[in-house]
């Protein structure tokens, strides 16, 4: 079978896997998108200021259906709650959000894939 063809495969299988995921935060709700098998080894994807969750889907469709990928929408994003008032938008003020969905899964190990702002957060 060629290349392109697993790959097609590989593409839909992901594709029919995506779920809405609703998570709470002490300030709220949080929202993701899931595609895979959550018995997977995990990976996190983090996006930047002004992206919802949904700009990894065509990423997230290109990767190997061998992972569990959760895309987080950052608050205020998305459909994700805002921080309260007074919070301010900072990396420090953003990772308990991350932390948040690593305590929800109950992970020990897990991949992250951030952008821009997302990639700042990771660090």
């Amino acid at each position: 079978m060629k290349l392109t063809r697993l790959l097609q495969i590989a593409m839909k299988s992901l594709e029919k896997t995506e779920t809405a995921v609703n998570i709470k935060a002490p300030w709220g709700n949080l929202t993701a998108l899931t595609w895979g098998d959550a018995l997977n080894p995990p990976v996190l994807l983090c996006p930047g200021r002004m992206e919802p969750c949904t700009a990894f889907r065509p990423l997230v469709l290109r990767l190997p259906n061998s992972f569990f990928y959760v895309a987080l929408d950052l608050p205020g994003n998305g459909s994700s709650d805002t921080l309260p008032l007074g919070v301010r938008f900072s990396v420090q003020d953003l990772v308990p959000s991350v932390l948040t969905v690593v305590e929800y899964y109950k992970w020990k190990n897990f991949i992250f894939i951030g952008h821009s702002l997302g990639a700042a957060i990771g660090k």
